[in-house]
């Protein structure tokens, strides 16, 4: 996949290589198991190597980055249990999350919801040029439920998870290129649910929908083609 060459402003470096490195791993630019060479890296986007060194070692925290004295750093690699451990986490804050959840909820939060959910369905072709942008909406969506806890460290587990859960993410809806009228009948049902303010069947359905998804096959080497 061809690398963007991005503008790197000179205001706030640091944050803004961190935040392209990040990307560039989650929407698999740099798939796992590429190395990553500081060096190169500083070319690409014309800035010195400390902000560069200083984003791998932030990403290496994030579990996102392997580096090693001996070897090359590069992306992680994942493993068959960390997919799988991956959507049991998913599945326990996602419907985990709905005991702080105040019902009926309200228009306001309604109505985020629906857009929210609108723009999912939007991208839910899963057209092969188009896939990438579902799966950012997916997460909005199901970020959007996770924020009606307004419990402000479940909302951190979940969004620092968010590039792990984005990655399996990827591969999954690979799969599912053909079968996005499912994908987008259960997001639809989740939005009922919770227009309706019924708990259980949103934790119901919740859970149905991610289990379904953690059901289809695909190995932890398709990440890296």
């Amino acid at each position: 996949m061809a690398i963007v060459t991005p503008k790197i402003e000179t205001t706030n470096i640091s944050e803004k290589v961190y935040r392209w490195i990040k990307e560039s791993i989650i929407n698999l630019s740099f798939p796992p198991g590429h190395k990553l060479n500081i060096r190169e890296l500083s070319e690409v986007l014309n800035v010195s190597s400390s902000p560069i060194t200083h984003a791998l070692y932030r990403l290496s925290g994030e579990g996102l980055v392997e580096i090693s004295p001996r070897k090359e750093t590069c992306v992680k690699q994942i493993s068959t249990d960390d997919i799988r451990e991956i959507w049991d986490t998913r599945i326990m804050l996602e419907t985990g999350a709905l005991e702080f959840v105040s019902f009926p909820l309200s228009s306001e939060q309604l109505e985020k919801l629906r857009l929210s959910c609108q723009e999912a369905l939007r991208e839910g072709s899963l057209e092969i040029d188009r896939y990438r942008s579902f799966v950012e909406k997916d997460y909005q969506f199901h970020l959007e439920i996770i924020s009606l806890s307004n419990n402000s460290r479940i909302i951190e587990i979940y969004e620092r998870l968010s590039a792990h859960m984005q990655l399996i993410r990827y591969g999954t809806m690979r799969h599912l290129r053909r079968d996005s009228s499912k994908l987008n009948e259960e997001h639809l049902g989740i939005l009922n649910s919770l227009e309706k303010g019924d708990i259980e069947s949103v934790r119901r359905s919740l859970r149905n929908h991610v289990a379904r998804l953690k059901e289809v096959d695909f190995s932890p080497e398709e990440l890296e083609g």
